[in-house]
């Protein structure tokens, strides 16, 4: 996956869009600094909608997407932009919120990845904890990192 610089225009929409609209604490709404599209292979964006499809084949309804922040050291990001979730992650679960500040903490490097999240049925193909708003999500073909967020 290689990293695009976006338009104005377009940056400013996803600011508006996920990190203004998600962010619940008001201080980080100054944070961001930068966004940058995450252009994924085609490899890749086949796994995740082929994953999307299996989901609504199996759980016989559409499958809600969501967008959810994902923050790690610069080597799991490194190794996320360059293999993907899949090749880079040993661990069972992709832990991601949908709220940037909760994120922050786990970020270093002040990047965090804004990814789509093909959700599935809660507590099967990922889990939920309301009272910290943190997915789990089993099989990392259901996340496709997105944009790149850059914050101070």
């Amino acid at each position: 996956m290689e990293l695009k610089d976006l338009n104005p225009k377009t940056a400013a929409t996803v600011k508006a869009n996920q990190w203004d609209k998600q962010c619940k604490d008001e201080a980080t709404h100054q944070r961001l600094k930068t966004v940058k599209q995450i252009r994924p292979t085609m490899e890749l964006l086949d796994s995740f909608e082929s994953r999307r499809t299996e989901l609504e084949t199996k759980n016989k309804r559409p499958v809600r997407t969501i967008w959810a922040y994902y923050g790690s050291n610069k080597e799991r990001i490194e190794g996320i932009l360059k293999n993907g979730f899949a090749k880079t992650l040993s661990s069972a679960a992709i832990v991601l919120w949908e709220d940037p500040a909760i994120a922050i903490p786990f970020a270093e490097d002040h990047q965090l990845m804004l990814c789509r999240v093909a959700l599935g049925i809660d507590g099967v193909d990922y889990d939920f904890d309301a009272a910290s708003g943190k997915y789990s999500v089993k099989w990392p073909a259901q996340v496709m990192p997105t944009y790149m967020v850059y914050f101070e």
